[in-house]
């Protein structure tokens, strides 16, 4: 009976954001981000995860179907979605230092999605994934390192270079990982990531390494 009552609750925090499918009032709104706190909090990861979810779609789906100003309204349209995309992102980011390995490396997987709906705030998302590249978690580390050059592309140049200087060396130091999964993930995106933080030489012998130590598995 719990299992089947924690698939359920994860099952209705992944639809939180179908609700974005057509016009959405504030008070419903409100209520779907109450929501994604609360799941944000739950007993087991797998409904955490789809907090993580539910966060990601009610972000991008909001700014195009949240109703229009009306005079009964204390907030204009733009300072009210400001208000609750505010509530959401630490929502997200607690995610990312979860108890649970399954839901870090969720966090992580997003991670690229998370920096593009929450853009005001994508040096912070960058920074957890940051730390994920060195979570004691295999599928943690491999998660993140694959979505390093998603979140470098969605940045502006400025933004990269403070990317580039954090990322490069953490991402690199995969190379040398103990996990054989750690170093394929750092092979099969090194081209792209190597790309995205600006072609970095020693970023890139040491890419060149770790593609090198994959070769025979």
């Amino acid at each position: 009976r719990d299992a089947a009552d924690a698939q359920a609750r994860a099952c209705f925090a992944r639809c939180v954001g179908g609700f974005c499918g057509g016009h959405i009032s504030r008070p419903v709104a409100k209520f779907l981000a109450r929501q994604c706190g609360k799941f944000a909090r739950d007993a087991l990861p797998c409904v955490r995860r789809a907090a993580l979810d539910a966060c990601l779609t009610l972000a991008a789906g909001l700014p195009k179907t949240l109703e229009d100003d009306d005079e009964s309204h204390t907030f204009s349209r733009e300072e009210f979605l400001h208000l609750l995309l505010a509530s959401l992102i630490p929502i997200a980011l607690q995610l990312a230092t979860d108890a649970s390995s399954e839901v870090r490396a969720a966090f992580a997987r997003r991670a690229g999605a998370l920096c593009h709906v929450f853009e005001k705030q994508r040096l912070v998302v960058a920074d957890e994934a940051r730390a994920l590249l060195e979570d004691d978690d295999t599928n943690v580390r491999s998660a993140a390192c694959e979505a390093i050059p998603r979140i470098a592309e969605l940045s502006d140049e400025d933004v990269c270079e403070k990317l580039t200087a954090a990322l490069t060396p953490v991402a690199a130091a995969l190379a040398s990982d103990e996990s054989p999964e750690c170093r394929a993930s750092l092979a099969k995106t090194s081209g792209l990531l190597l790309q995205a933080l600006g072609n970095d030489p020693d970023a890139a012998l040491k890419a060149r390494e770790g593609e090198d130590s994959v070769a025979p598995l």
